[in-house]
């Protein structure tokens, strides 16, 4: 009687483990198909946003980067625009913008790239040689001040990167399309 009482028990807590079990695996493979199901939030954590963002307005720059970080100054440290030049930064500096009638023709991000020919793609350019290289940049342009080495990006003026990582990308000032 005690030995059936005793296999009665074995016999229960193995059913009632075995059952435990099945149950486990049936609510991770529910919680598995669920999510299938549910489609994620698209959030664009590759660089190819700074794409986009070449010759568009602050207002829409804002909405890939957020709030800038103060409003927008008049500046004469624009280069090649020259006049009519306004800039701020943004993510605490993270990325410096230069805008020419509040469009943005010249954009700068600080320290996030390596030192690499290859690095343009990295931000949604298609690959090109670059025009110069060194230890100090590698740079993609029209035209270096030899007149030699045509950059295959339409409506790119130059990209700059440097050895910290920065990347400087310059828009055509009369360039008006989206990329």
């Amino acid at each position: 009687m005690k030995k059936s009482f005793y296999n009665k028990i074995i016999l229960f807590a193995t059913l009632f483990a075995i059952s435990c079990g099945q149950t486990e695996n049936k609510t991770q493979q529910s919680a598995d198909n669920s999510s299938a199901t549910i489609p994620a939030a698209t959030v664009d954590t590759s660089r190819y946003f700074i794409k986009r963002m070449l010759n568009c307005s602050s207002k829409d720059v804002t909405k890939y980067i957020g709030k800038a970080d103060n409003g927008l100054k008049a500046t004469k440290n624009c280069s090649y625009i020259k006049d009519n030049c306004t800039t701020t930064t943004y993510q605490n500096g993270k990325y410096n913008c230069y805008y020419y009638h509040n469009i943005l023709k010249m954009f700068e991000i600080k320290g996030s790239f390596p030192f690499d020919d290859k690095s343009i793609i990295l931000v949604g350019l298609p690959f090109s040689q670059p025009t110069f290289k060194s230890s100090d940049q590698i740079w993609w342009g029209n035209k270096r001040e030899d007149n030699e080495g045509p950059i295959y990006i339409k409506g790119i003026k130059s990209v700059n990167l440097s050895p910290d990582g920065a990347m400087i990308i310059c828009v055509e000032k009369d360039f008006n399309k989206k990329f």
